[in-house]
């Protein structure tokens, strides 16, 4: 099983000052969405509000294969919002509205060796519910699950001093990191300093239209993505992560073996992550198209 960690929102994008499109979001729901609908086995480690929002993305999940039963719906909770605006490139700022980090009780998962578990974003690194983390990490000690860390972390987020730190300390905690060179620009990181710090991980940095570069023992593979021109950048960096995982679980690879990938097979890896990324791009949902597996 692949879960997804993380907040759940309601996306509503405005592309010329006009309402575009409306659907559920949130970064690591736009994966699970993007790897139910290529048929892989997901579920979704998250929560909204016991509304009509939240009821709607219940039965969307369910409509495209993602498991629920991980999904909480709080009585106490009011279903976060999320407007996105796009520019003339079709990348997008965003304003959110509730109470993202409101508390949230972790729930039990059953993990079982050939897990994956993504995780990231102000979720993962903001109180309370660092300690969701917190105790689903706790969750996968003694099994084989790989972990993937996303920190999805932009210079808008309160507190990045205290962020960043917060965000190494979780790199640590997973196998693979997947990191933007947003991400870095918003924490000033370089590119030399993770590969330094975290050698004994695969470290995976994307750079929007520009070559993929994936470093392991700081030996560097470099991957060009597709040419395009997009007609939404949303969810872009989730399809990446939901094609990575596809590559990777279909390979049946465990967290002691990922050292052991031989250069053409992390290209493949990448490449699927590439392939996801471009289609998302390419439409209006921030999801990958329910055909792609077909």
């Amino acid at each position: 099983m692949i879960y997804c960690l993380g907040n759940t929102n309601y996306d509503i994008v405005f592309d010329g000052g006009e309402i575009a499109s409306g659907s559920p979001g949130g970064s690591k729901l736009n994966t699970a969405v993007s790897a139910g609908r290529l048929g892989l086995p997901v579920s979704l480690i998250s929560r909204a509000g016991n509304d009509m929002l939240g009821e709607n993305t219940v039965a969307f999940l369910q409509k495209n294969s993602v498991n629920t039963s991980l999904f909480f719906l709080d009585e106490n909770f009011k279903t976060n919002l999320a407007l996105a605006f796009l520019d003339d490139n079709k990348n997008a700022s965003y304003l959110h509205y509730g109470n993202e980090q409101a508390y949230y009780q972790a729930p039990q998962v059953d993990f079982q060796d050939g897990d994956f578990l993504l995780f990231g974003s102000t979720f993962a690194i903001a109180p309370p519910t660092d300690g969701v983390v917190d105790e689903i990490l706790h969750q996968t000690q003694g099994k084989q699950v790989v972990r993937l860390y996303d920190p999805n972390i932009r210079k808008k987020h309160a507190n990045i001093e205290t962020a960043v730190g917060n965000v190494l300390k979780r790199m640590g905690q997973a196998h693979i990191i997947k990191i933007s060179d947003e991400d870095l620009g918003a924490m000033n990181l370089t590119v030399n300093y993770l590969s330094d710090n975290f050698a004994d991980h695969i470290l995976i940095i994307t750079r929007r239209e520009k070559e993929v570069s994936l470093f392991y023992k700081k030996k560097e593979l470099r991957i060009k993505p597709q040419a395009l021109t997009p007609v939404s950048t949303i969810g872009a960096g989730d399809g990446f992560n939901a094609g990575i995982i596809r590559a990777l679980y279909s390979k049946r690879v465990l967290p002691d073996q990922l050292g052991r990938i031989s250069k053409d097979d992390w290209q493949d890896v990448v490449e699927s992550g590439n392939d996801i990324a471009a289609e998302v791009c390419r439409r209006k949902e921030n999801y990958v198209d329910k055909k792609t597996n077909q």
